[in-house]
């Protein structure tokens, strides 16, 4: 019933979702169009990566006992105010370089580090249900209704549909975050190279979904709009993610179940098929929407695209980083983040290219992620 639920009001909200960039795609000039996707892009990868990162931090095991689950969670969000703080300044730099107005900038800055403290996460740990669909989908409702009655939008209207989205969230979670308690939340002790490993690990998928749209890469407008809206509708078909996620840090798997030896695997079918799915739906609900025609050649170039981050993602979300390990983990991520980055500044891009250098990266990551928790098991066998 839960699953039934979420679905309903995630896939719904993704609707008001796709309908605001449709709507802003159909009525912005091409110029002020370009800087709203971008923009839209960035500040979702930046949120995204702060929402995720409670979870990656935390490592909650289905088999942990309530109390084990609630620690955890805390840890979770010491781990996210530390990163909150290497995050923020870089959000403000790009924002600014986007839009060009520093209230726009610091108003998406607050907003994006109230509305990132993912309390789904301590649900999830106390036996919750979860609040963020919900919640998205009375934003973006209003984000719909304030584009849709202005008159004469320009590019700053768009900027401030995105941010309105998140408002009713980062509302919630301030609440919260007075509720379980600020003060016990600082008070647990967190490892400083275990959330800096974290990070990488959580900002990898962002960085190289959105790594072409930034202001340094050069393409020309036309190129960058299609990347944008393939990439916003790739985003978007993930909604299912938010709740995979949190049913492993819900749901107790005895350890002989079979389920809990193949969570992986459940993963990653469970967020290639949904995704794949709902992609199709969306971008053409997106192309009626905009008015805009979409290649049907968008609709195949992407399926690399999704299983490489449902690799990537279903190893990544049972990594455990152990110390001798952080180190390589660092440097993988890193080499390949560069190689990605150095690829998209010195060749022609056009999107089935940059899609899929984007796929290897994913498969290459996660490759790694899966041969390092095969050394570490063995390790921790022999001990």
């Amino acid at each position: 019933m839960e699953f039934i639920k979420y679905i309903f009001v995630r896939g719904l909200s993704s609707i008001v979702t796709i309908s605001v960039f449709g709507l802003i795609a159909r009525r912005l000039n091409h110029n002020d169009l370009e800087n709203a996707l971008t923009f839209s892009l960035i500040f979702g990868f930046f949120a995204s990566i702060i929402r995720t990162f409670p979870s990656f931090a935390a490592k909650i095991e289905p088999s942990q006992d309530k109390f084990e689950k609630v620690t955890a969670a805390l840890s979770g969000y010491k781990s996210t105010l530390q990163a909150q703080m290497l995050i923020a300044p870089l959000f403000f730099i790009i924002a600014f370089r986007i839009t060009g107005s520093a209230s726009i900038s610091c108003v998406g800055l607050l907003i994006l580090l109230s509305a990132t403290i993912d309390f789904d996460l301590f649900r999830a740990a106390s036996g919750l249900p979860m609040l963020f669909p919900r919640l998205f989908l009375f934003g973006s409702i209003c984000a719909l209704i304030y584009f849709s009655i202005i008159s004469n939008p320009t590019q700053s209207d768009a900027f401030i549909s995105v941010l309105i989205q998140w408002i009713p969230i980062a509302i919630f979670s301030i609440r919260q975050l007075f509720i379980v308690g600020i003060k016990k939340i600082i008070s647990i002790a967190v490892s400083v190279p275990h959330t800096f490993t974290t990070l990488l690990i959580v900002s990898f998928d962002g960085l190289v979904l959105n790594l072409p749209l930034m202001p340094f890469i050069d393409m020309s407008s036309n190129v960058r709009i299609e990347i944008a809206v393939l990439i916003r509708n790739f985003t978007s078909s993930l909604f299912i993610l938010p709740f995979l996620l949190f049913l492993t840090n819900k749901i107790n798997f005895d350890v002989g179940d079979r389920r809990y030896k193949f969570r992986k695997t459940i993963l990653f079918f469970g967020i290639l098929i949904s995704s794949i799915s709902v992609f199709f739906v969306y971008i053409s609900y997106f192309s009626i929407i905009s008015g805009k025609s979409i290649s049907p050649f968008s609709f195949f170039i992407v399926v690399p695209l999704f299983l490489g981050f449902s690799f990537y993602y279903a190893n990544a979300r049972f990594l455990k980083t152990f110390p001798y390990t952080a180190v390589w983990l660092s440097l993988s991520i890193a080499v390949i983040a560069v190689g990605a980055s150095t690829f998209f500044l010195i060749f022609p891009l056009r999107p089935s290219v940059v899609l899929v250098v984007q796929s290897l990266a994913f498969f290459a990551l996660g490759l790694i992620f899966y041969l390092v928790q095969l050394v570490d098991t063995r390790v921790e066998t022999d001990r």
